[in-house]
Formats: C-alpha cells, sequence, structure tokens
C-alpha cells in the first residue's frame, strides 16, 4: 500500500474580460499586454463610426464579464476611424445656389452654413472665400462650411446739389463722406 499523491490542475488562471468599449485602444493594448494576454492573440481592425471618436473601441469579441485564459484567449477588437470625411471641393467663383448643388452631390448637403457678405470687384454674388479650404478632410452634417459672397461694388448715394450754391453743396458731400474739390466752368445757358 503506497500512498499516491495526485495533482490536479484547475486549468489556466482566468479572468474576467472588462468592458473596453468607449476606450483608447492603445491604453487598451497595454493594459491587456500587463494582464498576461498573448500580443499575437489580439486582433484589431479599423472602422469609419460617426459616433466613437477616433481611436477609441467601438467593439470587442469576448463581450465583457465573459472568463478567459490570458494565455490562450483569441480577442478581438473594432476600433474607430472616427467618422468617414470627404474632400472639400472648391467653390471660389460658384453663386450661392449652385454651391449648395455641388455640396449636396458630394454629400454636404446637411452641412450647416456661414454666408458672409461683403463688398468686393467679383460678381455679385460670387463666393470670393471658403472655409475649410479646398481639399480639406470634413465631416458630412457635422463640419460648419463658411462662405464669404460678394455683394459686388459699394455704392453711395450722392446728395443733390443741383441749383446750390458752391459752399453748401460742398458741405452737403462732405457730410456724406465724399472728398470735393471744385472746378467752374461757365456756361452762356
Amino acid at each position: 500500500n503506497k500512498e499516491v499523491i495526485l495533482y490536479v490542475s484547475s486549468g489556466s488562471l482566468k479572468v474576467k474580460m472588462k468592458d473596453y468599449t468607449g476606450r483608447k485602444w492603445t491604453d487598451v493594448l497595454k493594459e491587456l499586454k500587463k494582464l498576461d494576454f498573448k500580443e499575437s492573440n489580439i486582433a484589431s481592425k479599423q472602422e469609419f463610426d460617426p459616433k466613437v471618436p477616433k481611436g477609441e473601441v467601438i467593439s470587442q469579441e469576448p463581450d465583457a464579464g465573459e472568463e478567459v485564459a490570458p494565455k490562450e484567449a483569441q480577442l478581438s477588437f473594432v476600433v474607430s476611424k472616427g467618422p468617414e470625411t470627404v474632400e472639400m471641393p472648391y467653390l471660389i467663383g460658384y453663386n450661392e445656389r449652385d454651391a449648395r448643388t455641388e455640396l449636396s452631390s458630394q454629400g454636404l448637403g446637411n452641412n450647416p452654413i456661414k454666408i458672409e457678405e461683403v463688398f468686393n470687384s467679383a460678381a455679385e454674388g460670387a463666393i470670393i472665400a471658403q472655409d475649410p479650404e479646398s481639399g480639406e478632410e470634413i465631416v458630412p452634417g457635422k463640419t460648419e462650411l463658411t462662405f464669404t459672397i460678394s455683394k459686388g461694388l459699394e455704392t453711395e448715394t450722392v446728395p443733390d446739389v443741383v441749383n446750390q450754391s458752391v459752399a453748401n453743396a460742398r458741405k452737403a458731400l462732405q457730410d456724406a463722406g465724399f472728398k470735393v474739390s471744385t472746378q467752374e466752368e461757365y456756361s452762356d445757358s
């Protein structure tokens, strides 16, 4: 009668998966390595997501709460690339209606638009500046677009000085903001 001692393994150490959604992927990866998860067993792929900021975890497998063995578990994460972006088109010279049509054709019809009007030598109604500039990456439906539109050349109303004395006419014109010089001409009529 010899005594036999058996050692029964309870298997690999198991831990409960945490909820990593909404956390920065770089921080999640560091934490998993510290918990002895094998980096070769950790997979990630990136997807656009309009709600989850770039670089944060969108989803994970296994789910939070599941028990896994760090040295054996296969982990998979989806990491946000942020919202999908498109390139801002060149709209200088367009009128507002045509610019809105072009924006709509590129999926930017729902972006907030701010219009600023200024007097300028460009044709009245023409876009003379845009922000963001052409080629910049913008988020459809989110990025505010600002357009500066020409009101054409600024005109002033000249006060009626016909049949007034030179002194009164000069004063009326100067009071209206004009620089005045006089030149006398004689007329027989």
